[in-house]
């Protein structure tokens, strides 16, 4: 029987320690109770050990402080939060943004906190990057006196930009009918 408990404790610790999240256990006050080594990573460390020899407090992590008081405000509204996006601080003073998992989990010694992060900064900068992308295109195709317009891969008109009005006197939304009308006489011979 013992045996199969220490058995049971490795496989246990082994996928703890080579999960691919960063997973955590903390106090409700933030001490940090237990740590693997992808959950150290994300902020800068080479192992839990590193981690919890650096950090005392979960709370000096977060970019902002107040951050903390509302997730632990969210946990205990709801028992549990999901996907929860927040800046946080790595060693070497870094921020990047993380995906939090978390929810309360009453033990035998108290309540605590135990949950998984990921690394979402690339995901965060690239959604930026691409909003200001078309926020700029957007701005130059409803602003320029040419027609732009664009369609899918079977020629079927999405946009039309603004300046068609002044070319067809129609709004873009009565060009964009009018012209897939007509595309449907020609494709075929007669309206649908």
């Amino acid at each position: 029987m013992e045996d199969r408990i220490r058995a049971s404790e490795q496989k246990y610790r082994d996928i703890y320690e080579n999960a691919i999240k960063g997973i955590f256990q903390t106090t409700i006050n933030g001490e940090i109770l237990s740590i693997n080594n992808s959950f150290a990573r994300v902020y800068g460390y080479e192992t839990s050990t590193d981690f919890m020899n650096k950090v005392q407090n979960i709370s000096s992590t977060y970019a902002n402080p107040g951050d903390r008081q509302g997730i632990l405000k969210a946990i205990d509204q709801h028992r549990s939060i999901k996907n929860i996006h927040v800046e946080v601080l790595r060693c070497n003073g870094e921020k990047r943004w993380i995906s939090l998992n978390a929810r309360k989990v009453s033990g035998s010694s108290g309540d605590y906190i135990e949950g998984s992060v990921v690394d979402i900064t690339e995901e965060i900068l690239l959604r930026k990057n691409l909003e200001e992308k078309e926020r700029i295109y957007r701005l130059l195709a409803e602003n320029v006196s040419d027609v732009i317009w664009t369609a899918d891969i079977n020629m079927k008109l999405n946009y039309m930009s603004p300046s068609v009005y002044g070319l067809l006197g129609y709004s873009p939304e009565e060009a964009l009918n009018w012209l897939m009308r007509e595309q449907n006489i020609c494709k075929y011979g007669e309206e649908l």
